[in-house]
């Protein structure tokens, strides 16, 4: 399989959100043949589709994905991991308590605070975010020693 994986639109009426191409991604985490997948389920809108036995998972998310993916053979491998309230979400008004919060935060001049709550939930946001406070508070530190 090439590429990242895939997300499914909520108009597919699919219980599965989506799949990484764990195996593609990271090459060495399987044999060669071989296949590694990381399907995600549920979510805030359907959280009862991650309800059930490992198996019941399983053949949902095996339901959803083997016309797409022609998928044909049984996994030889299989774990479940539930995580709950796994992927932070923004409720409405957010925009408008992270400009209260950044108006409260400039008023308070050597406190910072950053984190996946502020400025994207991603990985690579937390870490963009990260740098760019840690270049704001070096520049802040060479202005008050000038």
């Amino acid at each position: 399989m090439d590429g990242f994986g895939l997300l499914l639109p909520s108009k597919e009426k699919k219980r599965t959100l989506g799949v990484l191409f764990s195996s593609t991604l990271f090459p060495d985490r399987t044999p060669a043949g071989k296949v590694l997948l990381s399907a995600f389920i549920g979510g805030r809108k359907h959280p009862e589709a991650a309800q059930g036995d490992d198996q019941e998972l399983l053949d949902r998310v095996l339901g959803d994905l083997s016309p797409l993916l022609g998928i044909k053979g049984k996994p030889e491998f299989l774990r479940v991991k539930r995580w709950q309230q796994a992927i932070p979400q923004y409720e409405i008004g957010y925009l408008e308590l992270q400009e209260k919060i950044t108006h409260r935060l400039n008023a308070l001049p050597g406190l910072s605070l950053n984190g996946n709550w502020r400025g994207g939930i991603a990985v690579g946001d937390c870490l963009n975010n990260g740098k760019k406070l840690a270049e704001r508070l070096i520049e802040n530190t060479r202005t008050e020693e000038a």
